[in-house]
């Protein structure tokens, strides 16, 4: 341990005394605490902001990083999902066509249609209002031959 000479005051020596009493140490090791406590007080002083600073720049760069995950995991959601719509938009459109070619080839010989395409169209549609869209797609098709594409 190293040694050090400190020159005092007497008001404060005879402070430093009273208080080495009251805490029971001698006024060597009181001092010695003092000085302990207050140069590590001041070391904690200077070094806190650039700890301080660091431990925000670290924080910082943490945020940015699981930002930049973030929107890549969104923009892959996005298109995974887009993929997903164009595909169900095909196969309504598929299914579509095919209940509108059913419907129509049901029509041949009904009593009120005299063959004229509009009027069987308007037929048709009337049809699957009345049946809904998922009763047409189960009585007049099944879900393999869209599936295989064999429509």
């Amino acid at each position: 341990m190293d040694r050090l000479t400190v020159r005092i005051d007497e008001d404060v020596k005879r402070q430093l005394d009273m208080l080495a009493a009251k805490s029971g140490k001698a006024p060597a090791a009181f001092a010695r605490d003092l000085i302990e406590q207050g140069v590590m007080n001041e070391a904690q002083r200077a070094w806190a902001p650039l700890v301080r600073q660091a431990i925000r720049d670290e924080f910082d760069s943490f945020l940015e990083q699981e930002r930049v995950q973030r929107e890549f995991s969104a923009d892959d959601l996005y298109c995974r999902l887009a993929n997903e719509l164009r595909l169900d938009m095909d196969d309504l459109r598929v299914l579509a066509g095919a209940a509108l070619a059913c419907a129509l080839g049901l029509l041949e010989g009904s009593e009120g249609v005299d063959g004229h395409g509009g009027e069987r169209l308007q037929l048709a549609l009337e049809r699957g209002l009345w049946l809904g869209f998922d009763g047409l797609r189960h009585s007049m098709m099944q879900d393999e031959s869209i599936d295989d594409g064999t429509l």
